[in-house]
């Protein structure tokens, strides 16, 4: 699945490797969407002051033990899964340099274009869609202002990774239906 994901996202100007970059802004969003719900329960580092704790993926009734953010910040930072991480994994057989990869690349992205999208009846109903398969723990709205609010914080410099956008959610636990997503 995150191969699929990995290559569907991200497509080189010349069709060769994993060279030069470029987005289309549809398969952008659509792919950060899905790399984000499937990859947050490998990713994550924090600032000095974080809120969110873990990432606990569900599929049914089927659950992950949540993933601590510390281990995701040490898998991130070495490359060296906890065995929890690891395990997950093992299970959706990731490879350990690809699952680091996706959260440490730098995506080039337009932050006044993506502001500009969320705003419209379209813009609106993807982030409903995608917040429809993330349960958030301590929060008082819902789960898709929050994850438009993180994109956008960490697309303020016109880039991210996936571990600045989980950086930037204010909730406890995030909780990730990868059946329903």
């Amino acid at each position: 699945i995150m191969g699929m994901l990995y290559r569907s996202v991200i497509s080189s100007s010349r069709g060769e490797g994993l060279g030069n970059f470029r987005l289309s802004y549809r398969r952008a969003l659509t792919g950060l969407a899905l790399t984000l719900g499937v990859t947050a329960g490998l990713v994550g580092t924090a600032p000095e002051v974080r809120a969110l704790e873990a990432v606990q993926l569900t599929y049914g009734e089927l659950e992950s033990e949540p993933i601590s953010l510390q281990d995701l910040e040490e898998f991130a930072f070495s490359g060296i899964p906890s065995e929890d991480i690891q395990l997950v994994l093992d299970i959706l057989r990731i490879d350990e340099e690809l699952a680091q990869d996706l959260l440490n690349r730098e995506i080039p992205i337009d932050f006044q274009s993506i502001r500009e999208a969320s705003d419209t009846l379209i813009g609106g109903i993807f982030w409903r869609v995608v917040g429809s398969a993330i349960s958030l723990t301590d929060t008082t709205g819902q789960a898709w202002e929050y994850l438009q609010t993180a994109l956008l914080d960490a697309a303020a410099d016109d880039r991210i990774t996936m571990l600045e956008v989980l950086q930037n959610l204010d909730v406890g636990l995030m909780i990730i239906d990868t059946q329903r997503l």
